[in-house]
């Protein structure tokens, strides 16, 4: 990922820039997950033709509804964003979260293996692209195609992001 949600961490009252930046960092986790050969052997390994068609459905699908929640922040009222917790207080507390769990993930020493700190910190994505798609009114696609990742993934260790 681009800096581990650091940048998003620096506002303590995020609101709609610290979102699009969120949105920018699933982007960049779900291509890293996809093309970075770290991920070849251990995640994909025999899995070739699996991993074709997650990559022609990102690039194809998943990419243009990332491109259309993006676009959608600034339609979103602010009271939306506060009901569904992507600006203020309950923003921070989700992005500081998110932080932390991908620096469990990347560091390689979470219990018991990488794989959970890796399960873990995509069930922390979920948190936020969920009350974003519920407060856009669609995005679920993007949601679901990182599930689908996550339930795919094998359970011995994956690879972190040293």
């Amino acid at each position: 990922m681009s800096d581990g949600f650091e940048s998003i961490v620096q506002v303590e009252t995020p609101g709609r820039g610290e979102l699009r930046l969120f949105v920018d960092e699933v982007e960049t986790f779900l291509s890293f997950m996809l093309y970075d050969d770290r991920f070849e052997s251990r995640f994909w390994g025999t899995r070739q033709e699996l991993r074709f068609a997650a990559q022609q459905s990102f690039d194809n699908d998943v990419l243009p509804a990332i491109r259309a929640l993006r676009e959608s922040i600034e339609s979103i009222s602010e009271e939306a964003l506060l009901a569904h917790g992507l600006m203020g207080s309950a923003a921070f507390f989700k992005y500081m979260s998110l932080r932390w769990l991908f620096q469990k993930w990347a560091s390689g020493k979470a219990s018991p293996t990488v794989g959970m700190a890796f399960r873990r910190f995509g069930q922390g994505l979920d948190v936020v692209l969920g009350s974003l798609a519920e407060a856009v009114g669609f995005g679920g696609l993007v949601e679901e195609f990182k599930d689908m990742l996550l339930a795919i993934a094998p359970g011995r260790a994956l690879p972190s992001r040293k």
